[in-house]
């Protein structure tokens, strides 16, 4: 296996965890706006990793940072055709996004713990499938 890729995917795994951290302590903090970015850019991070390990990278496919590109492609390909993550990764990745978009640039100023508590606790279930799906190919 390519050292590189896997260094790759490890330093975006290693950012995914980092960023959810950030998001538990702005929960704490009642800073929820906040938790809801450092959250998507957590879920972000899981996505680069996988596309690190499977050689989809910003220097060879210069789109892949783009969000909408990410998102995209992880949909189209690991969840509708090679069906690799269930279904509902999708919609979680789209509640998240959508989520941060209003926090971030909308008018939506007061978000609350109910709002982003589910998707806090969804996200061990995604890193965790996600995570091992990284591990065995590396």
């Amino acid at each position: 296996m390519n050292e590189h890729k896997i260094f790759l995917a490890e330093n975006w795994l290693s950012k995914a965890e980092t960023r959810y951290q950030a998001a538990q302590v702005l929960l704490e903090s009642k800073l929820y706006g906040d938790a809801s970015t450092k959250l998507y850019y957590a879920i972000y991070s899981v996505l680069r990793a996988i596309f690190a390990i499977d050689n989809i990278t910003a220097k060879n496919d210069r789109d892949i940072v783009k969000h909408p590109t990410l998102i995209g492609t992880f949909n189209k390909r690991y969840v509708h055709e090679e069906k690799l993550f269930p279904i509902e990764f999708s919609a979680y990745i789209k509640k998240v996004e959508a989520l941060r978009v209003d926090v971030d640039y909308g008018d939506m100023i007061d978000i609350t713990a109910e709002d982003i508590k589910p998707h806090m606790e969804y996200f061990q279930v995604f890193f965790n499938a996600t995570s091992e799906y990284i591990r065995k190919n590396m």
